[in-house]
């Protein structure tokens, strides 16, 4: 965000590696892989124990076998390693995707697309952490250290500029540092059954991820990004944030409307709200469009003249003023 720039971010752990594109500090793709640490876990004596399907995957491509029981060949770890470095610079677009890429993309992940003029790269994560510093191979029973060092020798390769994380896995939250109060204004939509409400995660959507929303395949991307953010967050109860339009027509509301209705009817389980909240002053006129297509299925929140990030958590309060207002707390977590 200081620089203006466009960053990658990948958190290497255990199973999954999660990517995730800043653009100018908006959050503008993600994606979930099959990439991790604890794809095989070796135990004291130099044993395997446990080989995900993962890394079966990949072993199977190599024309490797191992199985459990049989004592750790560095050797094979070594190219499992490497292999999964590799992939992990096809996820980025650094070198042409694979098949393989493919069959190891987490289930229900959002579907990141690798884009070009990448200012910057940076890693967090347990696998970080082991290529920043020197661990010994076995040391946490898994193959987190050589797959650290693997990705850290192809990272040299990626012709764009790797920087050092000042955390990798020691970022702990420590508590809502920051709080501001909104009072949303008088031309909103809500079901005043729904409130109050409390500590509700927001999932983001930048201007460019607003406009896919509009296209064609917007409830699939809708449907997507929706189902990964419940599913790292642990929650059904979510609030969808975006800018909105400014003076709008009729048929690019009801078009908005009806991919955001779709969307969430398919991505949230029966019964939850939908909760809304833009930027611009449209929100009376959304929210009553989205009431009509749901007809009564799901209870439904819009409110505006609110800007809130991803990752941020909002508590809505009782509507004041004879329900002309509704009393917003958005919470942003500090780490330290």
């Amino acid at each position: 965000l200081e620089r203006s720039c466009r960053a990658l971010n990948l958190d290497i752990g255990g199973g999954t590696t999660n990517v995730v594109l800043f653009d100018c500090g908006d959050t503008a793709a993600l994606g979930c892989f099959d990439i991790g640490g604890r794809l095989i876990r070796i135990d004291s004596s130099g044993v395997i124990e446990y080989i995900s399907p993962a890394a079966e995957k990949v072993l199977s491509y190599l024309g490797r076998s191992i199985r459990v029981g049989d004592y750790a060949d560095k050797t094979v770890l070594l190219e499992l390693c490497a292999k999964m470095a590799e992939l992990t610079g096809q996820i980025l677009g650094f070198a042409p995707a694979q098949p393989l890429l493919r069959e190891l993309a987490t289930v229900h992940s959002s579907s990141f697309t690798p884009l070009k003029n990448i200012d910057a790269v940076f890693f967090s994560g347990g696998v970080a952490d082991c290529m920043e510093n020197e661990k010994n191979t076995f040391e946490f029973g898994d193959i987190g250290v050589l797959l650290g060092q693997a990705i850290k020798k192809a990272a040299s390769g990626w012709n764009v500029p790797v920087i050092r994380s000042s955390e990798t896995i020691r970022a702990t939250v420590v508590g809502a540092g920051t709080y501001t109060t909104d009072i949303s204004g008088s031309t909103i939509s809500y079901c005043p059954d729904l409130l109050p409400l409390k500590n509700l995660p927001v999932l983001h959507l930048n201007n460019d991820q607003q406009r896919r929303v509009q296209q064609p395949s917007g409830i699939q991307f809708m449907i997507e990004q929706i189902r990964w953010f419940t599913q790292q967050y642990g929650s059904t109860k979510i609030v969808l944030s975006m800018p909105g339009f400014q003076n709008p027509g009729y048929d690019e509301l009801r078009s908005l409307a009806q991919k955001l209705s779709d969307a969430v009817d398919i991505a949230l389980p029966e019964g939850e709200p939908v909760i809304v909240i833009l930027e611009n002053d449209i929100a009376k006129a959304l929210g009553s469009i989205m009431k009509r297509l749901l007809a009564g299925k799901r209870g439904v929140i819009c409110l505006d003249g609110i800007k809130i990030g991803q990752g941020d958590y909002i508590d809505l309060g009782r509507p004041l003023m004879d329900g002309l207002v509704v009393p917003v707390v958005v919470k942003t977590l500090l780490f330290g």
